[in-house]
């Protein structure tokens, strides 16, 4: 939105978030607007720096574009090559495919792109969203294997602000057009809405209501009802909309899940099968080894460092039953926010943990700490 917001001319935008990422994007476009420094930092937010690539490659003028060190280890190869095949002026500053970049901004002609889309998604809804801006408008083909809902997100996003666009197959057909922004759109975020799922499934007896989900809603998350019910978590809806979480506590014996389109459901899942011995087999995780941590690896580290089985398999988490002995039950987050809130949990199975970076919540999730708190979480500290 706070894209849309700049193309239609409007950088401030009424609802924004409070989380990091947000922030971040927003001073970033701040400083787009005020022309005063053309070294723009997106620190560990991927989704800031693939948007503004494409952003700032349609925006006449040069701009340096880095990250943290983290950043610089993700590939951006794909999106920049096809914008460079439709006239992009852009230039790899250290390292061949990968951040920082330099970017010469200049009016774009558009036409036909094929992009793959398999590294990252949000590679395809860069473009996407500055395509109305190009004059010919343009026809992407994709080959994104993984995370199409959030291809549908910013489809159905884009519809929503006013602009044309068709699909057929692999095909996605954007006009030239104009934003018109839509105030009505916003949402609550189903991925954050992942961890009081796995708390449902482990806490057995709590009830949790959620405010602000929509059931017809354009997030592939939105599926975690039907994920979380074999793990014995039934949703509800109370006469105010509100979602209404409660556990049976009753679960299988194993589960098979493919999370191709939800990756981001990935730790919260892991860590609820854990605590409550089901044996699990989560695969389609294609993409987390370039998320802000290896968050196959950071997954298995932190189930292994509280005593569960947990171990990796072709871009999947097996999972198995029983526990080992552990010495410290200490958290590594490498700067990653969903291993601290997924991992918090484990303290209703594992007893007391230590976060080692809490702070990390901050980049989607800031209040997460006090709701646990709210929740009757004793957090303090160390």
């Amino acid at each position: 939105m706070l894209i849309i917001g700049y193309l239609a001319g409007i950088h401030k935008l009424i609802r924004i978030p409070d989380c990091e990422d947000s922030a971040t994007m927003l001073n970033l476009i701040e400083q787009l607007v005020s022309g005063k420094n053309n070294q723009f930092d997106a620190g560990d937010a991927g989704t800031v720096y693939r948007f503004l690539t494409a952003l700032f490659s349609i925006i006449p003028g040069e701009r340096v574009l880095k990250g943290s060190a983290r950043m610089h280890q993700r590939p951006i190869g794909p999106l920049v090559e096809a914008l460079k095949s439709l006239g992009a002026d852009i230039t790899y500053i250290s390292e061949e495919n990968y951040p920082p970049l330099l970017i010469q901004g200049k009016a774009l002609e558009g036409g036909a792109v094929d992009i793959d889309g398999s590294v990252s998604s949000q590679f395809i809804s860069a473009i996407m969203m500055i395509a109305p801006y190009m004059k010919s408008g343009l026809t992407i083909k994709t080959h994104a294997r993984v995370s199409r809902p959030y291809i549908e997100m910013t489809l159905s996003l884009m519809k929503d602000c006013g602009i044309p666009v068709f699909t057929e197959d692999n095909y996605i057909r954007i006009l030239p057009g104009k934003y018109s922004v839509n105030h009505n759109v916003y949402e609550a975020d189903w991925s954050a809405a992942s961890y009081w799922y796995a708390l449902s499934a482990l806490s057995k007896n709590m009830e949790i209501t959620l405010k602000g989900l929509k059931n017809e809603s354009s997030q592939g998350d939105s599926v975690l009802p039907g994920l979380f019910e074999p793990l014995g978590v039934f949703s509800t809806r109370n006469i105010n909309g509100d979602l209404i979480l409660n556990s049976t506590g009753v679960t299988v014996d194993k589960i098979s899940v493919n999370l191709i389109n939800n990756p981001d459901l990935a730790p919260a899942l892991a860590v609820a099968c854990a605590g409550l011995q089901i044996e699990s087999h989560i695969s389609g995780l294609d993409t987390l080894a370039i998320k802000e941590s290896n968050r196959l690896q950071t997954i298995k580290e932190g189930l292994n460092s509280t005593g569960f089985i947990c171990s990796i398999h072709q871009n999947s988490l097996i999972i198995s039953k029983g526990r080992v002995p552990v010495t410290d039950s200490t958290i590594k987050t490498y700067n990653d926010h969903r291993i601290a809130m997924a991992m918090s949990l484990l303290s209703l199975t594992a007893g007391q943990l230590i976060i080692d970076d809490a702070d990390v919540v901050r980049k989607s999730y800031p209040q997460y700490w006090d709701h646990l708190k709210l929740a009757g979480f004793t957090i303090r500290p160390v």
